[in-house]
């Protein structure tokens, strides 16, 4: 059995959530699997902050794709305490790598921004082993509502084509904008038409 504290949930389409936490006894993330399938259920009790003392499953390496190296299953599990936003960002600062960059220089650095502004992973450009992590900017990224979308684009200042837009797929109440210096929470989708898209799942603000 050990500790893990959730610090992410993404929602996949109307079915549920891809939901990430850290270990707190290796101190490293992950990428919880429910018992059974692959996406926890839309009434799933594992909310961010949140602190459950579970048992794990490992999940054999001939049985993974990358990038999601780090996915391993919940066999069971309990509440056994919480952290604050607070805490939690406190705890990933002091425990996790969590470095300024640009998008490009995300998921070690394999991230392509292709011709609709969007940032990817895909075979030709390199496959990272891990496919969620924290990062932080040196610039603000802007809310953007698109039809039923919501993004956070980052723009950049000497030229007013260049952008990079991230969907927005979390569970916090949107803001108008994330200030430089946040702790930013990035996840990559499944694979789709040959890409990982990037999503923004959570922002613990600076």
């Amino acid at each position: 059995m050990t500790n893990v504290l959730i610090v992410a949930k993404t929602r996949i389409r109307k079915r549920g959530y891809g939901i990430a936490g850290v270990r707190l006894d290796f101190h490293e993330n992950v990428r919880l699997l429910p018992s059974n399938g692959f996406i926890h259920p839309l009434d799933s009790p594992l909310e961010v902050g949140s602190i459950w003392n579970f048992m794990l499953q490992k999940i054999p390496l001939n049985e993974k794709t990358a990038p999601f190296i780090e996915s391993i299953r919940i066999v069971k599990g309990h509440p056994v305490g919480s952290k604050t936003e607070i805490e939690t960002k406190d705890y990933i600062l002091t425990h996790l790598d969590a470095p300024y960059t640009s998008p490009e220089g995300l998921f070690s650095g394999r991230v392509n921004i292709n011709e609709h502004n969007k940032a990817v992973i895909t075979p030709y450009h390199g496959v990272p082993l891990y496919g969620t992590g924290f990062w932080r900017f040196e610039k603000d990224l802007i809310r953007k509502n698109k039809r039923k979308d919501l993004r956070f684009i980052m723009v950049d200042d000497d030229c007013d084509e260049c952008r990079v837009d991230f969907p927005y797929l979390g569970t916090q109440e949107p803001v108008e904008s994330i200030p430089a210096g946040s702790l930013l929470h990035f996840t990559l989708s499944n694979w789709w038409g040959g890409v990982c898209w990037l999503l923004l799942s959570r922002w613990y603000l600076y």
